[in-house]
């Protein structure tokens, strides 16, 4: 049986490198889990040139990191509202875990901006593993 891993990485490199390091630190059997990584450019963006996964260094660094450590990996791109992406992506690919990074942000800020990792948190019965 396949562990499935979904790394939905956005632009920031700190946060990337939390994401790979504790995906590479699994001590799990390499042949039996695989891994995906996906960026999400929101949908309501116009006017942004188009990308493709390899224009995005934190997402192909993800991508080469994980692959060194020995894991099947692949990357992909996506367009949409990011939580809810990242959420059709793990449904998508059957993700028995989805590996996402937090932001430092006081109780109040975050209930006033909102964040892309508590929607995903508590719209999912998969396990999430927050780092950073």
């Amino acid at each position: 049986m396949t562990y499935r891993i979904l790394v939905p990485i956005d632009a920031n490199k700190e946060r990337t490198v939390e994401q790979t390091d504790y995906v590479r630190s699994l001590p799990m059997d390499r042949d039996e889990v695989e891994v995906k990584v996906i960026h999400v450019d929101e949908a309501d963006y116009e006017g942004a040139p188009p990308r493709e996964f390899e224009d995005i260094p934190s997402a192909t660094t993800a991508v080469e990191e994980i692959a060194d450590a020995g894991f099947r990996c692949e990357g992909e791109k996506l367009e949409g509202l990011v939580a809810q992406t990242i959420l059709e992506a793990a449904e998508s690919f059957d993700a028995d875990e989805i590996v996402v990074a937090g932001r430092k942000r006081s109780g109040v800020a975050e209930v006033v901006m909102g964040s892309v990792t508590s929607d995903v948190l508590r719209s999912t019965d998969r396990a999430v593993v927050i780092v950073g």
